[in-house]
């Protein structure tokens, strides 16, 4: 499967592609921050997950395989990270209902300026405290990455996972497209709709993770 360099490209960029377009908690909170901030806010986000994950998950992946995979270590991960999603989600609830978004002109709203760090660090915590993005790299990633090394030696690893994040870059840049564009048609009944619905998916999601860290 993996016999080349340019084999293990393809098939990290579409990995990676694929795994990022799956429904979670750093998706939403894209959706929310570009919509809220604009572009900037959203890059911010796409960015913390392949930051963390080049600097933190695959060195960590590879140093402490098997504790990674130990209830031990995922459940208070997991469910600190559940809190903060949560948390997130009725911040976002609160911002779309709240007093200080009620009568206020829609392009006053998206107008307000924030500054992309503040998204940055949301995306960093929540992907800190992921046990999944841990389990990801801990199994399926790490494992990967040792038969792209197999394969092709350290260029076959350095390939694989460079691929993977060019993938799910390019899967947050359309996400961020779309959600960028339909900000600029937004009235501001359906923005506070969309902002809450982000909130609310936030919270479901931080509910799950909880609940399947614990069974």
């Amino acid at each position: 499967m993996l016999d080349n360099i340019q084999q293990i490209f393809y098939i990290a960029v579409i990995t990676g592609f694929a795994t990022a377009l799956i429904p979670g908690p750093i998706m939403v909170l894209m959706i929310a921050e570009t919509i809220r901030y604009g572009y900037r806010a959203g890059t911010a986000v796409l960015i913390a997950p392949i930051l963390v994950d080049a600097s933190v998950m695959i060195p960590l992946a590879l140093l402490l395989q098997n504790l990674l995979k130990l209830k031990a270590f995922q459940i208070p991960v997991g469910l600190a990270g559940a809190a903060f999603i949560i948390f997130l989600g009725f911040k976002t609830v609160i911002f779309a209902t709240g007093p200080e978004s009620v009568g206020t002109d829609v392009d006053e709203v998206l107008s307000h300026k924030l500054s992309p760090f503040s998204s940055f660090k949301k995306a960093l915590t929540a992907h800190l405290l992921s046990p999944f993005a841990y389990g990801f790299w801990a199994t399926a990633g790490t494992y990967m990455i040792f038969k792209s090394y197999t394969s092709a030696g350290l260029p076959g690893a350095l390939i694989y996972a460079t691929g993977f994040w060019c993938g799910a870059a390019a899967s947050g840049v359309l996400v961020l497209l779309i959600a960028g564009k339909g900000r600029q048609f937004l009235s501001t009944r359906l923005y506070k709709l969309i902002m809450a619905s982000c909130g609310i998916l936030l919270i479901i999601f931080g509910f799950v993770l909880g609940v399947k860290v614990v069974l």
